[in-house]
């Protein structure tokens, strides 16, 4: 990568790359950054993700949407969500129009098949499907997530690093309705919030190359 680039999202000055020990906002996809690598105008206060910086115009064969290419697009004017990680959309990200499909830059680093020490027996593939409970944090899995169909393993994707010590059950608990993820309290609160920086989180390590790390 460059020490400083010209970017389409800042035209005033060039962003110099930067290694700092501080979270961000992209000014880009509008997600978190975690500490590492970024570029940045000092004089704008204007950061970017390293992976934003070559984010491409389109995504020709997405595995989640393989019908259409995706076309990068500015920050909508319209409520939208991801419909990877179902966080809204604020800033730039991809989207079909004919489908109404929508992606942040960040989910489409997302793995469609994974290994983890949580289930070191077999490989887990991302699909879509109905509610269910996460073998690793016990917390509603509600759109997409790993599985493993024989063994009926179910992850979030940011549980995938997560210590098997951690673990709540080696297999999925039964969607029986219950448990408190529909709760409108403080801690429900609490919890989305730390899901939605988790899910961000979880995906910039992935767009500094620590899937390695994370997934083997």
């Amino acid at each position: 990568m460059a020490s400083s680039i010209s970017h389409f999202t800042h035209t005033t000055h060039k962003l110099e790359k930067i290694l700092t020990e501080t979270c961000f906002i992209c000014d880009m996809c509008e997600q978190h950054g975690t500490a590492g690598v970024r570029y940045r105008c000092d004089d704008c206060d204007f950061d970017l993700h390293e992976h934003c910086s070559v984010c491409p115009n389109t995504l020709p064969n997405f595995f989640a949407h393989p019908w259409h290419p995706l076309t990068l697009s500015p920050p909508p004017s319209d409520p939208r969500v991801c419909d990877i990680c179902r966080e809204p959309v604020n800033g730039y990200s991809y989207r079909c129009e004919p489908c109404g499909f929508d992606l942040h830059p960040l989910c489409m680093l997302t793995l469609q098949t994974v290994r983890t020490n949580l289930h070191p027996a077999h490989r887990l593939t991302l699909i879509p499907a109905g509610p269910c409970y996460c073998s690793g944090c016990g917390e509603l899995c509600l759109v997409w997530r790993y599985r493993c169909g024989p063994c009926g393993v179910e992850l979030h994707p940011w549980c995938l690093h997560r210590s098997p010590s951690k673990s709540t059950s080696n297999a999925a608990r039964p969607n029986d309705g219950g448990g408190d993820g529909g709760g409108e309290g403080g801690g429900s609160r609490g919890r989305k919030v730390a899901v939605k920086v988790g899910t961000q989180v979880a995906l910039h390590a992935l767009a500094h190359g620590v899937s390695a790390m994370l997934l083997q």
